[in-house]
């Protein structure tokens, strides 16, 4: 026997989130009766928002600016900027990030 957890990833897709959520519903309870299975997690959100970009090139051309630049920009600001890492002893370092308060994504 392992002494290895592994995991078990399943990826679920609709079109349709409530009919997403009974699915995954589904697979949750299958997976929690399954032998060797200690804990199960949902990754999705139900109140997370989804954003469509349309960026207007020609404009963006005007003001030397280029696609990968605004999404850079639009990145730092939605998903915050590295600025430091502290170390950590046999781990992976402490990032810390620093982003627009929410209310200001919501302008953007």
């Amino acid at each position: 026997m392992s002494s290895i957890k592994p995991n078990v990833d399943t990826l679920l897709s609709s079109s349709n989130i409530e009919t997403l959520q009974i699915a995954g519903e589904r697979v949750k309870s299958a997976l929690l009766q399954t032998k060797g299975v200690v804990s199960v997690l949902t990754s999705w959100d139900m109140d997370k928002r989804v954003y469509n970009l349309e960026i207007d090139e020609t404009k963006a051309l005007e003001y030397g600016l280029r696609r990968a630049d605004i999404i850079q920009q639009l990145k730092s600001a939605i998903r915050g900027m590295p600025i430091a890492t502290f170390p950590r002893e046999n781990s992976i370092d402490y990032t810390v990030r620093v982003w627009l308060p929410k209310n200001q994504i919501d302008k953007l």
